[in-house]
C-alpha cells in the first residue's frame, strides 16, 4: 500500500510540472476512449484512422515519457548514495564556506552565523517568541510559485534526486508522499507597535526536498557526481522572502516528564532527515492542516509540535489527542536557519508533561513510520556526561533544543515555566 500510495503521489507531481503534457496526456486519453467506442467508424474511415493512429502514437510517446522516470523501478538499493557536501568537511568545505545574504545579518532582526553547528540564529526572534507579544500570521501565494517556476526550470536535473529518494525510500518500506506543507514566506517584521507579523505560503513535501533538503547533497555515482543546480557550493542563504526555495516550517520539541527527564529517539535508517541519529521526542515539518485561521503563529507551532510529538511517541494511543490538553503544555522556545539545508526555518519548543518517567517509559511505543522502533532513552538535561555521549550521534535538531532547553531552564532556576 505504501508503495502505491508512493506511485501515485510521485506521478502526479511530475505530471503537474508539465500542464501541456498533461492537458495532452488527457486528449489522447479521450481521443483513444471515442476510438474504441467506434471503432467500426474509425476503421471504415481512412481519413478518421490515420488521424487516430497519430493520436495513438503520441499518447505512447507521452507514456513513454512519464515511465522514463520509473526505471529505477527495482528491488535493490541505488548504487549511487546521496552525500554531503559538509558533513565532516569530506567535501573540501564548510559551513563558513556557504554565503549567506548581507541582508540577513543587517535588517531589523539580525542573524548571527554560527558556522560550528551550520545554523542561523536569531536572539531577537528568540525573545519575541518567548514574549506576550502577538505574531500574527499572514496567508501569502507568490513564494510558493517562486518555487514551482524554479523547479520547473531545472526540472530535468532535479528529477534526478527525486527518483533517487523515492527510489531508496520505496525500498526500505518507508513513506515518500507530497504531502501539502506550510513554509515561512517572509522574514518576522513589526507591522503595528506591539504586533509582529510573519508571512506563511502552502507548498508541499517534494518541493522541500528538491530545494533545501538536497542543498547540501550531490549523488555520488561510480564515475559521475551530480550536483543540484543550486548547491551549497554556488548558492547564498538569502532572505525568506528572496529565497526560491520551498522553506517549509520544521518544528521539533523535548517532552519533560515531570521527575526531570527529557525523552530521546534514534531516527529510522530509511528517513529522509537524520537517518540513524538521535532526535528530540517530536520531530518533523508543519502539515497545511495544523494551520487554521490562527490569530497567533506560535499557536501553529504548537499545534504541530504536539501533533509530531503524540505521533511519535504513540501516546495518543493511550490517551486520546484532545484529552492531552491540560496534561502536556508547550512553549515556543527558539527559531533557527538550518545552513545545510539552505536555511530551511526550524522551530525549537520543550513539551511539559504531569507523567513521571516510569509511565512514559512503560507507555512509550516509537511510531515505525519514522522512528526506529528501538525503545527512547531518558535524559536529565544537566547530566553533561551522558549528554556528551549522546551529542555525537544527536541530530542538528536534538542539538539545538537540548541547548535551548538547558539555557532556559537555568536562566529560569531550572524550571520550566
Amino acid at each position: 500500500m505504501k508503495k502505491i500510495k508512493n506511485f501515485i503521489s510521485y506521478l502526479w507531481f511530475v505530471m503537474s510540472l508539465d500542464y501541456f503534457q498533461l492537458f495532452s496526456t488527457v486528449v489522447d486519453i479521450i481521443i483513444l476512449v471515442y476510438a474504441i467506442v467506434n471503432y467500426q467508424k474509425i476503421v471504415s474511415q481512412p481519413t478518421l484512422f490515420l488521424v487516430f493512429i497519430g493520436f495513438l502514437i503520441n499518447f505512447i510517446w507521452q507514456c513513454f515519457n512519464v515511465a522514463s522516470h520509473f526505471k529505477f523501478l527495482k528491488k535493490e538499493e541505488p548504487s549511487a548514495p546521496l552525500v554531503s557536501l559538509l558533513d565532516e568537511n569530506k567535501a573540501g568545505r564548510s559551513f563558513a564556506d556557504i554565503g549567506v545574504s548581507k541582508e540577513l545579518l543587517k535588517q531589523e532582526f539580525p542573524y548571527i552565523v554560527d558556522c560550528e553547528l551550520g545554523v542561523l540564529r536569531n536572539e531577537k526572534i528568540d525573545a519575541v517568541l518567548r514574549s506576550e507579544q502577538p505574531i500574527v500570521p499572514k496567508m501569502g501565494k507568490k513564494k510558493r510559485l517562486d518555487t514551482l517556476t524554479y523547479i520547473k526550470q531545472y526540472k530535468d536535473t532535479l528529477l534526478k534526486f527525486l527518483n533517487h529518494k523515492w527510489y531508496e525510500v520505496n525500498f526500505k518500506g518507508g513513506d515518500f508522499t507530497n504531502d501539502d506543507k506550510i513554509c515561512l514566506a517572509s522574514e518576522l517584521f513589526k507591522e503595528n507597535e506591539g504586533e509582529y507579523r510573519w508571512t506563511l505560503c502552502k507548498g508541499h513535501y517534494y518541493c522541500g526536498y528538491l530545494t533545501n533538503f538536497i542543498f547540501g547533497k550531490y549523488i555520488a555515482g561510480e564515475h559521475y557526481a551530480l550536483y543540484p543546480p543550486m548547491n551549497a557550493t554556488n548558492a547564498t542563504i538569502k532572505t525568506l522572502s528572496d529565497s526560491d526555495f520551498s522553506d517549509h516550517i520544521g518544528v521539533s520539541t523535548l517532552l519533560y516528564s515531570s521527575d526531570g527527564y527529557v525523552v530521546v529517539f534514534r531516527q529510522a535508517g530509511y528517513s529522509g532527515y537524520s537517518a540513524g541519529k538521535l532526535v528530540p521526542s517530536g520531530s518533523g515539518s508543519m502539515d497545511y492542516g495544523d494551520y487554521h485561521d490562527a490569530t497567533d503563529i506560535r499557536d501553529v507551532i504548537i499545534k504541530a509540535a504536539e501533533r509530531e510529538l503524540l505521533e511519535e511517541t504513540s501516546l495518543e494511543k493511550v490517551v486520546g489527542r484532545h484529552e492531552w490538553k491540560g496534561v502536556i503544555s508547550t512553549k515556543v522556545l527558539s527559531f533557527y536557519r538550518d545552513m545545510e539545508r539552505g536555511g530551511k526555518p526550524e522551530f525549537c519548543c520543550f513539551s511539559r508533561i504531569n507523567k513521571s518517567k516510569e509511565f512514559l517509559a512503560e507507555y512509550i511505543v516509537p511510531s515505525k513510520k519514522e522512528l526506529s522502533g528501538l525503545k527512547p532513552e531518558f535524559v536529565k538535561i544537566f547530566d553533561d556526561a551522558l549528554w556528551m555521549k549522546i551529542c555525537a550521534e544527536a541530530s542538528l535538531s536534538l542539538k539545538m533544543n537540548y541547548a535551548v532547553v538547558k539555557k532556559w531552564m537555568t536562566d529560569n532556576n531550572n524550571k520550566l515555566n
